[in-house]
């Protein structure tokens, strides 16, 4: 049995899909008992956590032969990330508590990045138009985390996963104005206007997201193993831009 959080959003959710298409038993950890009926009719069980209680947690990933674990996203953290370092606490006692044979954390690129910014919280965009940068589909990412909570592995390890291509944002608007027929550009916003942008937006803390920015510009947020060493995912730009269209 997998116990799977995040269930419902598209990581997770394609994650359980994959486990659920090859006959495994799956258990759903969810914040919201009202969410469990639709996984429950898809054939999995459900645990009910916050994910900053490690004794709700401890039940949810009980006799699991495999957790996956998608920390909730802070986009606009207090300053030392306090929220994520709760929340990774939380799980920590839970992992220890429960011992599952294995654990897949979805991380990011950079978040082994010694200089702090908005990815830091899963190590504990702005960039030039023509300049190519990692992307990979939630359906890429899912089929790898469900085929590696099924692999024979020990100890601890990082498999870095990028699309089949690096993209840039000149290649997204080029995409778009195929799939379109219109014409789509992409204008790059002057850095000396992200702070007021940001807090204009309700963000109190921007300075991590505008370092995370700065990373991918200069090139520190990177893959820790190179782009070489890196697993290519199967889905293009063009596959996912075309199911954001139709709305599927």
């Amino acid at each position: 049995m997998y116990a799977i959080t995040g269930i419902t959003g598209k990581v997770g959710g394609q994650t359980a899909h994959t486990l659920l298409a090859g006959g495994k038993k799956v258990r759903a950890v969810l914040r919201d008992a009202r969410k469990g009926e639709s996984w429950e009719r898809s054939g999995c069980s459900v645990a009910i956590a916050e994910m900053n209680d490690a004794k709700a947690l401890t039940a949810a990933f009980k006799g699991a032969t495999g957790v996956f674990i998608l920390l909730p996203p802070i986009f606009d953290p207090s300053p030392g990330f306090p929220e994520a370092r709760a929340t990774i606490a939380a799980l920590r006692s839970a992992l220890e508590a429960a011992r599952p044979a294995k654990v897949v954390c979805l991380s990011t690129i950079g978040a082994q990045a010694s200089q702090e910014n908005l990815l830091s919280q899963l190590g504990l965009m702005e960039q030039p138009l023509e300049k190519s940068l990692p992307m990979v589909a939630t359906a890429d990412v899912g089929r790898v985390a469900a085929e590696l909570l099924q692999e024979n592995w020990s100890g601890h390890r990082v498999v870095e996963l990028q699309g089949p291509t690096r993209i840039a944002p000149n290649d997204i608007a080029a995409t778009f104005t195929d799939l379109l027929g219109r014409l789509v550009k992409v204008q790059a916003v002057p850095r000396d206007t992200w702070e007021t942008l940001f807090r204009s937006q309700g963000m109190t803390n921007p300075l991590p997201r505008m370092q995370m920015l700065d990373g991918f510009n200069q090139g520190w947020l990177e893959f820790e193993y190179g782009e070489a060493d890196s697993r290519k995912g199967r889905v293009t730009l063009k596959e996912v831009l075309s199911a954001l269209i139709d709305g599927t």
